[in-house]
């Protein structure tokens, strides 16, 4: 469990995102589209982008909180 600290007394946010699923996928249209392999930042094939991507993420070993 993600438990955010507040070293510096400012506000934080919380945002629950898994409820806003049904809302997007009710109001919305889903992306859609032929699969394309690419390495490096996607968008300088198109700054627009827009769907779901599998990624390999790669971090810094020395972070203090791992990447979610």
């Amino acid at each position: 469990m993600f438990i955010p600290t507040n070293f510096d007394s400012k506000l934080i946010y919380g945002y629950d995102v898994n409820s806003l699923y049904s809302y997007i996928m009710k109001n919305y249209l889903m992306p859609i589209g032929k699969k394309k392999y690419f390495e490096d930042d996607i968008r300088k094939i198109n700054p627009y982008i827009f769907g779901f991507f599998y990624c390999e993420v790669k971090a810094l070993k020395d972070l203090m909180h791992t990447i979610i």
